[in-house]
């Protein structure tokens, strides 16, 4: 207690007057460009959510994360939130504000972050590096590109958060997660642009038949959390035939329907389409029990309704995610006041002092729970959506969701270090749509986070947890169409197979 107020008094001397407002930008551009652009894109700026379906409870129960932040830092309430410009769709860009989050004084080995710049231009020297364009040499038609100042690629892999998830599975992967891939160039790195390579086919021959589980988001079995990197949404591993967990069947070469282990929400989207990248990306990796087959992954982009109109279905996961937010804050605030009673035994000048500054800090969390509060009360009207109130939660969701059967395919890897080169990607052609508010409420969910010990969680950068887009000129990507196969339902109303 004492060496965490010593560094709350350095850090928290002043409390910001107003939290960061931030006023939404115009929808961005349906257009895609008209060459891919490889540069990861400025996020899109939306006005605070006024969306949650449920009171929060006495909180939702939440265990702990298996990828810790790294950081021993609070707060720092006497510096100016950082100020990201952000391009909307069709005029000039707005000014979203987060929460500070330095790096930590003492990362741990896995450490990594999302700002790309060299220390020498004000980066952290924690970041997946800045594209660097090669001349073509006149061998082919593109022009090849690395990403210099690369600091993901030396990182441990053995410490990563995403090897020690993963090794719970290690029998049924074909290759050590220890082993670091992020600075492979052999084009088999994922995020990538998707553009259909030129002879490549599609050779799935059925749409992903897909299954809900029975499970809520609220069940004790599912967990909700919010990660440095990602929203993730964790089911529980499959015990018996019952209860059944959300499962997929993709075709070619796979088993019938594998479990979805996780589902993880970044924000912007990490894979473009033709250059475009979109507001945020929903991505359920499932369990395949062939061994060394790798790991199927189903993606879906999401991008803002043309109405501006809510995803209900989706709304859903959002609750859960606020639930572990406020909770965390009440935390936070439980530890802020017993270091305050401690301090008040015994009395000197200097804790008195302190004792100032942790009821800055206690305003501030308050602040923050009674904004999230409002919303809560504001969206009670959603408790008597049939989609959204009772019954299990489908994470494919037909028509809010999943809007399509059909998807780009390609083989690359995990998107964080340790990178590996074993994920097997099927992204969904049509995005899942959600409003402003939607995505607002998302990003301040994730990278406003604090946890139990008043530490800000998020690794962020200019409002982005999405890689770079990495090199994908000897990446093969197949896109299938009707030309390809039609819908079940089709298949048997209309007695053909494909257009």
């Amino acid at each position: 207690p004492t060496e965490w107020l010593s560094v709350l008094e350095a850090t928290a001397t002043d409390l910001p007057t107003e939290w960061p407002t931030m006023s939404p930008t115009q929808t961005p551009s349906q257009t895609p460009s008209k060459e891919p652009s490889h540069e990861p894109s400025q996020d899109i700026s939306q006005e605070p959510s006024q969306d949650t379906s449920q009171e929060p409870s006495p909180l939702h129960s939440v265990q702990p994360s298996s990828s810790p932040s790294g950081r021993d830092t609070p707060i720092p309430l006497g510096s100016e939130p950082p100020k990201l410009m952000v391009p909307g769709g069709q005029g000039p860009g707005t000014i979203e504000s987060f929460l500070p989050n330095p790096p930590p004084v003492n990362p741990p080995t896995g450490y990594f972050r999302y700002d790309a710049r060299r220390r020498s231009e004000g980066g952290t020297g924690f970041g997946p590096g800045m594209k660097w364009e090669i001349s073509n040499d006149g061998s082919s038609d593109f022009t090849n590109f690395t990403y210099v100042n690369n600091q993901w690629k030396k990182i441990n892999g053995n410490h990563t958060a995403e090897t020690k998830y993963w090794k719970e599975f290690r029998e049924y992967l074909p290759q050590n997660l220890g082993e670091n891939q992020c600075g492979e160039t052999n084009g088999k790195q994922s995020p990538i642009d998707l553009v259909v390579s030129e002879g490549a086919e599609c050779h799935e021959f059925h749409e992903i038949r897909h299954r809900p589980g029975d499970f809520r988001l609220d069940d004790p079995e599912v967990e909700t959390l919010i990660l440095p990197s990602k929203l993730r949404i964790q089911f529980p591993r499959r015990i018996g035939k019952e209860p059944d967990v959300p499962s997929a069947d993709i075709p070619f070469g796979w088993q019938k329907q594998m479990d979805v282990l996780h589902i993880d929400i970044k924000i912007p989207s990490e894979h473009t389409v033709n250059g475009k990248r979109f507001a945020a990306e929903y991505q359920m990796f499932l369990l395949s029990t062939k061994t060394d087959r790798g790991i199927p992954a189903i993606s879906i982009l999401m991008d803002l309704h043309p109405e501006d109109e809510e995803n209900s279905s989706f709304q859903k996961a959002i609750d859960e995610f606020q639930k572990v937010f406020i909770n965390d804050l009440l935390l936070c605030k439980e530890k802020i006041e017993r270091l305050k009673t401690q301090q008040l035994q015994g009395r000197t000048f200097e804790k008195e002092r302190n004792t100032m500054k942790s009821s800055a800090l206690i305003d501030l969390v308050d602040k923050l729970i009674a904004e999230e509060d409002d919303e809560v009360d504001s969206q009670k009207r959603r408790l008597a959506d049939p989609k959204t109130s009772k019954g299990r939660w489908d994470p494919f969701h037909q028509g809010d969701i999943l809007r399509s059967i059909w998807f780009y395919g390609y083989k690359g890897s995990l998107t964080e270090p340790p990178c590996t080169q074993l994920v097997h990607w099927r992204v969904i052609d049509e995005p899942m749509l959600i409003s402003s508010t939607q995505l607002m409420h998302m990003k301040r969910l994730l990278f406003d986070h604090i946890d139990a010990d008043c530490v800000p969680t998020s690794v962020q950068w200019e409002g982005s947890v999405a890689r770079p887009i990495q090199q994908s000129t000897t990446t093969p990507v197949w896109k299938c169409s009707c030309k390809n196969f039609l819908s079940d339902d089709d298949r048997e109303a209309l007695g053909v197979s494909t257009c």
